[in-house]
Parts: C-alpha cells; structure tokens; sequence
C-alpha cells in the first residue's frame, strides 16, 4: 500500500512538472494570409493552380508546406493559416504551381514570392492579409527554363 501511494504522488509530481515545462516554454502562435487573383491567358491542363507558404524557397517538392491551397485562374483566393515555431520566422515565401504555356507541356511552372516579414503577425488581434492584387503568370517561372514534371505532385 505504502509502494502504491509513492507511485500515485511520484507520477502527481511529474504531471505538474510537465504541465509547468509546457506553460513557461511555449511555442509562439504566428498567422499570416495572402489573398490575390492569378491571371493566365493560356491555361494548358485545366484553370487551377497550388498555392504553398513555405520557409525553403528551393525545395519544390514539399512534404509539409506550413499552408497549401489550391486555386482557380482569374478568381479570388484566400490563404490562412497559424502555425506555432519557437521564434518568428525571418523569412516565408509564397510558392505557386501552375500550368499555362502557349505549348501543351507536361511540365509544371514555379513561381515564388517573398513575403515580406512585417506580414507575420503573432497571434492575436486584427488579421491582416497580404493582398498581391492581380498579377499574370503567362510565360513566367522562376525556375529559369527548367521543367517540374507532373509525377512530383
């Protein structure tokens, strides 16, 4: 009995100090959105395209983007999110995957933004999106010539 009540207080005291780690070192809850309308005049495969936020502006297959969205050509889209990192990131970049060519390609264009760093709110009061406006993706990518194939998605 006595080995018992040592246990139940044993495991009392590591719940509080677990609880105690967890409120005094928490992990900071950021939020940034993007809104905008992406025009393309020649569409190839279907109107849509996918937008990422992302902290590695050279990865372009991305396991866990911190957001990912998909959207429609000449339309209005909206992308959220909060998301906990230990310190505000320095930098995050928008990524969007599209297909517009004059040329039928099985290729997947990149096109990446920067997002500017007074955009990463810590959470809490007003949202405040970075509104890109309307901007065409016809005939750019940053990849310079160089082809994502469709498998990689």
């Amino acid at each position: 009995m006595l080995t018992f009540k040592i246990f139940i207080a044993f495991i009392a005291i590591l719940i509080s100090k677990i609880a105690a780690f967890n409120f005094f070192f928490k992990r900071s809850l950021y939020q940034v959105g993007i809104t905008g309308t992406v025009a393309c005049n020649y569409p190839t495969q279907g109107n849509h395209f996918i937008v990422y936020i992302s902290e590695k502006p050279n990865v372009t297959k991305e396991f866990r983007p911190i957001a990912k969205s998909s959207g429609t050509f000449w339309k209005k889209f909206h992308l959220y999110k909060i998301f906990r990192q230990w310190t505000r990131p320095k930098q995050l970049y928008i990524k969007f995957f599209f297909h517009c060519a004059r040329r039928h390609s099985r290729c997947v264009q990149m096109y990446i933004k920067p997002i500017p760093s007074h955009m990463i709110f810590r959470r809490g009061g007003t949202i405040k999106y970075l509104n890109l406006g309307s901007f065409d993706v016809t005939g750019k990518s940053s990849l310079k010539g160089t082809c994502l194939r469709t498998t990689k998605f």
